[in-house]
């Protein structure tokens, strides 16, 4: 019966289970040819817990053929979870076809807890190229625990990169002791 028939079934699933099962899928089988209509029916249910994979999976196909449009998209949802996985899946995309566009995108955001994931995204995907521009990245994110993480995972890549400038760095770095370690 198509996708008008297939979300209005998964709508009126009573349990929760299957109910985000059957949004996932929808997601995965119509977002990357038909972004506009999936994201059209999924603003109604934004930021319920059985559509988060349905909103990263768009964010993941939309991004994948137009990261900008689904970046504009996912900005104009209520904050909160949907938006913010939205955001993190579309950068990660973003971040390998045009780093410079995805990069100039965070700088015009105000940084916070909104943005932190979007953030390890970005730092995660260009420090396969730029260690050193990527820890820029990692240190901003305001969440400790994730900051941390990321600054593990862009550290170690960038040592893989440029042991030298990442060994001449660490001591001015002001990460603890531990952090410089990991």
């Amino acid at each position: 019966g198509g996708f008008n028939k297939a979300s209005s079934w998964a709508e009126a699933l009573p349990d929760p289970k299957l109910k985000e099962g059957a949004f996932m899928n929808l997601s995965r089988s119509y977002a990357r040819d038909r972004p506009q209509e999936v994201g059209v029916w999924l603003e109604a249910h934004a930021n319920e817990k059985y559509s988060a994979k349905a909103f990263e999976n768009l964010g993941k196909r939309w991004s994948e053929t137009d990261p900008q449009s689904s970046i504009d998209y996912f900005s104009n949802l209520p904050e909160g979870k949907s938006q913010e996985v939205g955001i993190k899946s579309s950068i990660s995309n973003w971040a390998k076809k045009d780093p410079l566009a995805a990069g100039d995108w965070l700088n015009e955001k105000e940084s916070g807890p909104q943005l932190d994931s979007a953030l390890a995204a970005y730092a995660n995907t260009v420090s396969i190229k730029d260690g050193g521009g990527a820890m820029e990245w990692a240190i901003s994110i305001s969440d400790e625990k994730l900051q941390q993480s990321t600054i593990k995972k862009v550290g170690q890549e960038w040592y893989r990169q440029d042991k030298e400038s990442v060994e001449a760095w660490l001591p001015t770095s002001g990460l603890s002791e531990g952090a410089q370690k990991s």
